[in-house]
């Protein structure tokens, strides 16, 4: 991965944070963060023509993930690598589903579940078997929205790109 990616992570991570401390302010929300949309950039520029991947780790998670890898690959993400572990609900069939069109990549774990090194994991498969540019972690459960315009579109306003 290079610097500028994983730049524009930490980038991100602070973008949402301020974002939980505005809406805790108001009241919107608990101190906990939750799942949900998050407005996270506003200016926009043109489209860039770098991939951009999503990894994620789940474990039984059938009942949002289909819809978050759906919205995901529909909003600008080119690739998804999803890391279930020891899934026992639908989670595995569902990734199996969606990893037929070449979009989502599956991979199953089982043992001590290290979410670092298995992150760490995630982002050098996509960058080096799926030549991602970007890469950019999130949870199942959540649906990003970048103020009405696409993730490509958001990467390419970046200040790091």
């Amino acid at each position: 991965m290079t610097e500028r990616g994983v730049a524009f992570i930490s980038y991100i991570y602070d973008e949402i944070a301020q974002c939980h401390r505005r809406m805790r302010g108001r009241g919107v929300l608990s101190e906990a963060p939750v799942a949900g949309p998050v407005d996270c950039v506003s200016a926009l520029q043109p489209v860039a023509t770098e991939k951009r991947a999503k990894v994620m780790l789940a474990r039984d998670e059938a009942d949002v993930i289909g819809g978050a890898l759906r919205w995901h690959l529909a909003t600008g993400v080119d690739h998804a690598i999803v890391m279930d572990h020891e899934s026992k609900d639908a989670t595995p069939d569902i990734l199996s589903d969606l990893a037929r069109d070449g979009r989502v990549t599956h991979i199953r774990r089982s043992g001590l579940y290290a979410q670092a090194e298995m992150t760490s994991e995630l982002v050098r498969i996509a960058a080096a078997d799926h030549g991602a540019d970007w890469v950019v972690p999130c949870d199942a459960d959540e649906f990003w929205t970048c103020g009405g315009a696409s993730f490509k579109d958001v990467i390419a306003a970046s200040p790091f790109n």
